[in-house]
């Protein structure tokens, strides 16, 4: 019977557990003035910037910095089709037709980013785009102050994330296989019948003994 390895906690969840709580840390003040109802600061909060830093924690600080930089990128280029879409929502608020403008928006941030060479810069500026314009606000000064706080927010959990990465930097491979993908276990489906009889040794006909040979007539 195969042993069950059971997988323990490696430096990267650790990194990533670390980066959400520092997160949370700093903006826990803006987030306890949202009972008090003091706009502008109520409209931070610390969840943005925790989904950033545990979507940009990597496992080497290379990879960090630049899988942080593209998502940088990304979430400047989604607030920016955010507001594009809350000023046309704006000059016509019609609550249905945030739904096209939501696929356009999703598909003109997808293209660009293939434009510009940063294809993993989609994700996150897809998300940070639908928060800016999902974001519930009454007016339209608020709806920008919102969309320029989702972005901070964003920022500064991709920052958080690589100066963790920074100041503990990942472990080699087999000092840190807690967080590494378990490898593929043994394949135990048939071959194929080809391969069945392609290794299946013919047998082989023995030679024509001299007395069972016929003579040939003359």
């Amino acid at each position: 019977m195969s042993e069950h390895n059971i997988p323990h906690v490696g430096l990267r969840t650790i990194k990533t557990a670390l980066a959400v709580m520092i997160c949370t840390a700093i903006f826990l003040p803006f987030h306890l003035l949202q009972d008090q109802n003091s706009d502008p600061w109520s409209l931070i909060g610390p969840l943005n910037a925790c989904v950033a830093a545990i979507i940009c924690m990597q496992s080497s600080i290379e990879d960090s910095w630049q899988q942080g930089f593209i998502r940088l990128r990304g979430t400047a280029i989604g607030g920016m089709v955010g507001i594009v879409v809350i000023s046309l929502y704006l000059l016509f608020p019609y609550p249905p037709l945030l739904i096209p403008l939501l696929g356009l928006s999703t598909v003109a941030i997808i293209w660009f980013c293939n434009l510009i060479k940063r294809p993993r810069a989609c994700g996150l500026g897809c998300i940070v785009c639908c928060i800016v314009i999902l974001s519930p606000a009454d007016s339209g000064i608020e709806r920008y102050l919102t969309a320029l706080a989702r972005m901070g927010e964003t920022a500064v959990g991709i920052l958080i994330s690589i100066l963790i990465n920074r100041l503990l930097p990942g472990l080699p491979p087999a000092a840190d296989s807690g967080d590494s993908a378990p490898s593929d276990p043994v394949s135990t489906q048939e071959p194929p019948e080809e391969a069945v009889e392609e290794s299946t040794p013919k047998p082989v006909s023995p030679s024509p003994s001299p007395n069972d040979q016929k003579e040939v007539p003359r």
